[in-house]
């Protein structure tokens, strides 16, 4: 059995590693659900503004 260099070592832990936080980060992807709710305004600048804008119309 051929030895490894120390590179290629730390080299495959890293990617195992990033192997399994890709592999729970797409499965939380995957799992995300999709709202049709409209953003909620909470700014008073904001809702102000959108109440003058209504207003002009």
């Amino acid at each position: 059995m051929a030895l490894q260099s120390a590179i290629i070592n730390v080299m495959e832990k890293a990617v195992k590693k990033a192997g399994i936080k890709l592999a729970r980060d797409f499965g939380e992807v995957e799992n995300l659900q999709v709202s049709a709710k409209a953003p909620q305004i909470s700014s008073p600048a904001l809702i102000s503004a959108l109440k003058e804008q209504s207003s002009k119309n």
